[in-house]
């Protein structure tokens, strides 16, 4: 079976500005495949791009939308489906629902010898609030296992009364904040093996306290970091991020990623990787992101410099050495060979 026109679904969850799908929407299209992404009620950037080979509508109930991603795969004999979020990595029962439950992946990590943040778990968001007054703050809550298309995303709580954010739903978890440095791992794990490695280091992060990389870059590879991951992806196939912060492991995402532009950019096409394996025909040896390799997702880069310059951790220099453009750097939506996207995105609201 040869690449070109290979179908490939991208199961979006649908976010009208999620930059996943977008970025996995863009790689797998440079490297000869055609991807098809799911739309819902409003319009994505992924499906703007020059690089989305269809769109395959779905509706926001879960049932129906894993109906409707199941039978598309058949009907285009797709090579993949890519997951663009852990609740559909759940729905659709991809490899990596497991890791989803951060209980498993707890005990994994402690198993292979990493630190993980003490935590304690609650049944809902009723019970969080009734415990509140024991809680160490600054924490961090999160959802035990992300079962549900409506987004929920890790969140600092410096007080009771920021858990009123959290919505209402199933267990979450309560992490105490760790302030120390940010770096993940990403790479593709298919038959046991590691085929593609990516090691980054987070500069800023949107929003404060529990965001996600809105700049980074591309360091070293750390070899024990990657043998000890190996136990925690045991079993997987595919795409995986690992986030880490001061060295304790925090999160595992088993699918593509936010930032995923960065590791394309650095010669690690993961998307296409994962596909080529499927295909029967993985890397001899572990593809390696280049280092030094810059990330920008340029609108939340602008707002964290913007606070960090308002709150004094940075000055006029460091913020304009901050924003200075570097050339090479990998961008999560603008890009001059597919500039519909960044069209799309600045011309109709926030993003996401």
């Amino acid at each position: 079976m040869t690449t070109a026109g290979r179908h490939v679904i991208v199961a979006d969850e649908g976010r009208p500005h999620g930059r996943t799908a977008l970025a996995t929407v863009r790689a797998l299209g440079r490297a000869g495949y055609a991807p098809v992404v799911t739309v819902g009620p409003r319009p994505t950037l992924a499906q703007a791009s020059r690089w989305c080979a269809g769109v395959l509508p779905v509706p926001d109930d879960v049932e129906g939308w894993t109906t409707a991603v199941t039978e598309a795969a058949a009907r285009l004999d797709a090579l993949l489906v890519m997951p663009a979020g852990d609740a559909a990595v759940v729905a659709l029962g991809l490899p990596g629902a497991d890791l989803v439950d951060k209980r498993l992946v707890r005990a994994r990590a402690l198993d292979a010898g990493l630190r993980v943040p003490e935590e304690q778990s609650y049944d809902g968001r009723e019970a969080l609030l009734a415990a509140a007054a024991t809680l160490p703050f600054p924490v961090v809550v999160k959802p035990k296992r992300r079962t549900s298309l409506v987004p929920f995303e890790a969140m600092r709580a410096d007080g009771p009364g920021d858990l009123e954010r959290v919505p209402a739903g199933g267990p979450v978890v309560v992490q105490p904040f760790l302030g120390g440095g940010l770096t993940a791992f990403a790479g593709v794990v298919a038959d046991g093996r590691l085929l593609a490695a990516v090691h980054q280091r987070y500069q800023r992060i949107w929003p404060p306290g529990a965001g996600v990389s809105c700049a980074a870059v591309t360091v070293p590879a750390d070899p024990d970091l990657e043998e000890r991951l190996r136990h925690v992806l045991a079993d997987h196939e595919g795409i995986a991020q690992v986030q880490l912060v001061d060295g304790h492991l925090i999160d595992v995402n088993p699918r593509p990623y936010g930032s995923l532009s960065l590791a394309v950019r650095a010669g690690a096409n993961l998307p296409a990787l994962w596909c080529a394996a499927a295909e029967g025909r993985p890397p001899a040896t572990t593809v390696r992101a280049r280092e030094g390799v810059r990330y920008r997702w340029l609108d939340a880069d602008l707002r964290a410099v913007w606070r960090q310059l308002r709150t004094g951790e940075t000055g006029l220099a460091g913020a304009a050495a901050a924003l200075a453009p570097r050339w090479g750097t990998a961008h999560s939506i603008e890009d001059w060979g597919d500039p519909r996207p960044a069209l799309r995105r600045y011309g109709t609201g926030r993003s996401s």
